[in-house]
């Protein structure tokens, strides 16, 4: 939000997603404006996590540990990921969505062989949604 406000975007609507909050801006932003307010939200969660990690106790060092490990998968270039959207506004959308047709199967197939080996769906129910984003036209 403070990224956003600092390039005087209008907040519209800020929401609570299947991957984690998600904000609707009005205005237009440059590509390097666009970057900087993609990235504010990884790096809170990497603020976060070593601010849970230091604080100590199992709870927090739990929750520190989830935050890390959400924060890396949102930074995996696949759209609507902030990964994604960072190729996208560094690049051009074409080559992110080129990147993320070919990302989105592969992490499917990632879940699937740690579903094999590990009994693990998490990867594999991300990986199946992401597909299902790519594909859906």
């Amino acid at each position: 939000v403070a990224a956003l406000r600092s390039f005087r975007a209008r907040l519209r609507r800020v929401s609570v997603g299947v991957f984690g909050i998600e904000m609707d801006y009005g205005g237009v932003l440059g590509s390097a404006q666009t970057a900087l307010s993609v990235a504010a939200g990884p790096a809170a969660g990497a603020l976060y996590t070593l601010i849970a990690c230091s604080v100590g106790g199992d709870f927090w060092r739990l929750s520190g540990a989830v935050s890390f490990c959400l924060t890396v998968f949102n930074l995996l270039p696949v759209l609507p990921l902030d990964g994604g959207r960072l190729v996208a506004a560094l690049t051009w959308r074409e080559r992110a969505e080129f990147l993320s047709r070919i990302m989105a199967p592969f992490l499917l197939l990632c879940g699937a062989a740690l579903l094999i080996a590990f009994h693990a769906p998490a990867l594999l129910a991300a990986g199946a949604w992401l597909c299902l984003f790519q594909f859906r036209d």
